[in-house]
């Protein structure tokens, strides 16, 4: 059903014909059967085509760093630091959220 929203706002309207995306992705999935690279790009594609991202980490330990060079630090140098704010990390361990903090720090 259709509903109809009463506002003078351009950006309310945009929000109301546009809902914002967020898409799950699961780590260990995007990781069976490719290489780091492979599934860095993966998650590169998923970043740059959603508003929103949760990653969840559930069953990885930890990803090496040409998991991130290829996808999160790029979309950083491409777009800024700025694109953090519209994702989300779970079950992510300690280890690994450091290791993205540090990341982050070295880029921007």
């Amino acid at each position: 059903m259709l509903e109809t929203v009463k506002s003078t706002s351009t950006e309310v309207l945009f929000y109301y014909l546009y809902p914002m995306v967020t898409r799950t992705v699961i780590i260990w999935e995007l990781l069976r059967g490719r290489s780091y690279v492979a599934a860095g790009e993966e998650l590169y594609k998923e970043l740059v085509s959603s508003d929103k991202v949760i990653l969840d980490f559930y069953d990885v330990d930890g990803v090496p760093s040409l998991f991130w060079n290829v996808s999160l630090l790029r979309l950083i140098k491409e777009r800024g630091k700025d694109v953090l704010k519209n994702i989300q990390f779970r079950h992510i361990t300690r280890s690994s959220a450091e290791r993205i903090k540090d990341y982050v720090a070295k880029v921007s």
